[in-house]
């Protein structure tokens, strides 16, 4: 990950943007970016869990 992306998304994390999310979603990823995806995904799945029960 290049640093300027790097940088960027330890600010997005320290101003906040993640407060709200699972920890696992920032676990091993690569950009900010697909640390969004996944948290997404997540959520999305619990959705689709929670309906099929």
């Amino acid at each position: 990950v290049p640093l300027a992306e790097t940088l960027a998304g330890c600010r997005a994390i320290l101003d906040g943007a993640t407060d709200d999310w699972s920890e696992n979603a920032l676990y091993m990823v690569g950009t900010f970016d697909d640390a969004r995806r996944k948290e997404l995904a997540a959520v999305a799945a619990d959705g689709r869990d929670a309906e099929a029960a």
